[in-house]
C-alpha cells in the first residue's frame, strides 16, 4: 500500500515538474507520499516527532531515493498540510467554480485562500494597467531608502492581536530548523491579508517622518515570545 503511494506521488512530482504546470490532485498525491516518507524518516531516527538532525537525514534520504528531493521545503510542508487536512479543504474547494479551481491548485494558494475562506482573483489585465508607467523613480515617487540593517523612515507599531498571531506561530514552529520560513509563517500569522495591513497602519494616523537633523523619539524594546518589537515613547 505505501508502495503505491509513494509511486503515485513520485509519478505526480515528475508531471508537475515536467511541464511546469500545477495539479490539484497531483499535489494531494505528492502530499500523502512525503507523510509516508515522514512516518518512514521517524522510524529510522527512532523520534517521535519529525526533527532533529537524525530525521533530517532519514528523510533526505528517502527524497533522493525516490527522486523527489528538489520539490521545495515550502512545497512539501504545504503538500503536506493539503493531505491532512483534505476532506476540509475539499470542501471549501467545491465551492469555487470551474474555473476559479483552476486557478487554485499549487499548495501556497490553496492553503492561503483556504485559511481565510477566500476565493481566487481573476486573472488578466488589472484595472488601469493600460497607463504607462515611468521607468525610473521620480521625485513624486522616490526609490525607498537603502538603510542597510539600520532602521529608518517612521516607527512601526504593532497591534496586539497581530503580536499574539505571530507568537502562536512562534510557539508552532519553535522546533523547525529553517529561519526562513519560520520567518515566513509568522509574519503570515500576524497579517494573514491586506485587510490586516490596512488595520494596523491606517493612512491617516501615519506619524510626520523625521527630518534627518531632527532628534528621533526614545524606542523601547520588549521581548515577546522570542521577537524584538520596538514602540516610541
Amino acid at each position: 500500500m505505501s508502495e503505491d503511494v509513494i509511486q503515485a506521488g513520485r509519478q505526480a512530482w515528475t508531471q508537475i515538474r515536467g511541464s511546469a504546470k500545477t495539479s490539484f490532485e497531483g499535489w494531494l498525491r505528492i502530499g500523502a507520499a512525503l507523510l509516508v516518507f515522514r512516518t518512514q524518516a521517524m522510524a529510522e531516527a527512532k523520534r517521535n516527532t519529525p526533527f532533529g538532525t537524525r530525521y533530517q537525514t532519514a528523510i533526505n534520504k528517502l527524497l533522493t531515493l525516490h527522486d523527489m528531493q528538489d520539490i521545495d521545503s515550502h512545497e512539501r510542508r504545504g503538500a503536506i498540510v493539503m493531505q491532512e487536512n483534505r476532506a476540509e479543504i475539499e470542501k471549501w474547494r467545491a465551492t469555487l467554480t470551474d474555473v476559479e479551481q483552476r486557478r487554485c491548485n499549487h499548495p501556497n494558494s490553496v492553503l492561503r485562500l483556504w485559511k481565510t475562506q477566500g476565493r481566487p482573483l481573476r486573472s488578466g489585465p488589472k484595472k488601469g494597467s493600460h497607463i504607462v508607467r515611468p521607468k525610473h523613480p521620480t521625485e513624486a515617487n522616490p526609490p525607498a531608502p537603502d538603510c542597510g540593517l539600520q532602521a529608518c523612515g517612521r516607527p512601526v507599531h504593532h497591534p496586539g492581536e497581530a503580536i499574539k498571531r505571530a507568537a502562536r506561530a512562534l510557539r508552532e514552529n519553535w522546533r523547525n530548523t529553517d529561519t526562513f520560513v519560520v520567518a515566513r509563517l509568522v509574519l503570515e500569522a500576524a497579517y494573514r491579508t491586506d485587510h490586516d495591513f490596512a488595520a494596523a497602519w491606517p493612512t491617516s494616523k501615519m506619524p510626520p517622518a523625521k527630518d534627518a537633523g531632527q532628534a528621533a523619539e526614545p524606542v523601547h524594546r520588549v521581548a515577546v515570545a522570542g521577537i524584538t518589537l520596538a514602540a516610541t515613547a
